[in-house]
């Protein structure tokens, strides 16, 4: 039963208990507090303890279970965030003896200051003035880059990232491969920037900055099988929620928001000869399901669909633009992985969904990769004003 609760501006802190009468207790004992995104029951359980948190969260908790408590005892919390600057902190009175409570407290993290803190965070607890424990979490920012947008537009990068998970070891999967595709979160990052500039609004951007070393983001993590599975280290699940978390929330938003959108999930490819190629991936049509039933065959291999406009530019594309689905097929290396079939338009709950494979030398080169950037933005602008912007025109003669 919920005994006492306080209220403060930014967290509060609830306090269950089971009494025990007017009986004297011990010293109170203070155990080491656990983390979690959901309240607590009366026993501090619940909800699996978290280590990782990802941006988009409303708030990280605290539990702290304790023992022998007496009224008037107080229980204190400092949020320290990775800066080593106090963020947050608030002490609580204990309404009434109880040989049990649960103390909780929590700070907001989606549209807060807390947010844009990356990183490592400590809290400390006190009771009755004297400091018992320090718990630590992790807050995501620097492993998932979560941007949001104003556009029927999200663009995902899986495999761009190089840095470490602190706590997880690493891959040793024997499908497919450990190394990233190099530079592909640079390009997912100014291809936003670049639309921006063009359209004066920008789309949604979720980008993995962790390695692929130890987290596959676009492999399912539902899956017992070693070679398939997106990461070995059960530690490891917190951060690969937190960026499919980060994605569908996107989804979801741009739904809600326009009704339709089309999501750009940016890889790299680098098969022999295909240095300078950009594979397009849908599962050979299923992804962009709606896409197809609304605006026609065009929309995906027409000179306006999103290869289309960059085969215009003068980019060598795989399919061919202009063949449709059924008479040339994807690469099946480079046709579609998890996120496409995840968020594709093929699910009730999804949007269009295509795999843009970029050949290496596009992408590693320098001079390459700066005109690269640009013209897949303005092939995204072409492609909005085309099957976005408005309705698609009923009579389009290459509507199924």
């Amino acid at each position: 039963m919920r005994l006492h609760h306080a209220f403060a501006t930014a967290a509060f802190v609830s306090l269950a208990a089971s009494t025990g009468g007017t009986r004297a207790f011990a010293r109170a004992s203070v155990n080491c507090p656990t983390f979690s995104e959901h309240e607590p029951d009366a026993d501090c359980a619940g909800a699996a303890p978290q280590r990782y948190f990802g941006p988009t969260i409303d708030r990280i908790i605290i539990r702290t279970p304790l023992k022998n408590v007496k009224s008037g005892d107080k229980i204190s919390y400092e949020w320290i965030d990775p800066s080593g600057n106090r963020h947050y902190s608030k002490s609580f009175s204990i309404a009434s003896d109880a040989k049990k409570r649960c103390s909780w407290n929590y700070i907001g993290i989606k549209g807060a200051r807390a947010a844009e803190k990356s990183g490592v965070w400590k809290v400390k607890v006190s009771y009755n003035g004297e400091e018992r424990c320090t718990a630590t979490f992790h807050l995501l920012t620097d492993l998932v880059v979560v941007e949001p947008g104003d556009l029927p537009i999200v663009i995902t990068a899986p495999h761009g990232g190089t840095s470490e998970v602190t706590g997880v070891y690493q891959r040793t999967a024997t499908c497919g491969t450990l190394k990233g595709d190099q530079k592909t979160l640079d390009v997912a990052t100014k291809i936003r920037d670049e639309v921006k500039a063009l359209l004066g609004r920008a789309p949604y951007l979720v980008a993995a900055k962790f390695g692929r070393k130890w987290i596959d983001a676009n492999r399912s993590d539902a899956t017992d099988d070693p070679e398939a599975r997106a990461y070995d280290d059960p530690n490891a699940r917190p951060v690969h929620a937190a960026y499919h978390r980060a994605v569908r929330d996107a989804v979801d938003a741009a739904r809600a928001k326009f009704g339709k959108a089309i999501l750009v999930d940016v890889h790299g490819q680098s098969g022999d000869g295909q240095e300078e190629t950009i594979h397009r991936g849908t599962r050979n049509g299923q992804t962009v399901t709606d896409l197809v039933s609304r605006c026609g065959v065009a929309a995906l291999v027409g000179p306006k669909s999103l290869f289309g406009a960059l085969a215009q530019a003068g980019y060598k594309i795989f399919p061919p633009p202009g063949v449709a689905p059924d008479k040339k097929k994807e690469n099946p290396n480079y046709g579609g992985g998890f996120t496409v079939s995840t968020y594709g338009s093929h699910n009730a709950n999804g949007v269009d969904a295509v795999q843009m494979e970029i050949g290496v030398s596009l992408r590693t080169d320098d001079v390459k990769r700066k005109k690269l950037k640009k013209d897949i933005a303005a092939a995204v602008k072409t492609f909005y004003d085309a099957f976005l912007k408005t309705p698609c025109a009923t009579t389009d003669p290459s509507r199924p």
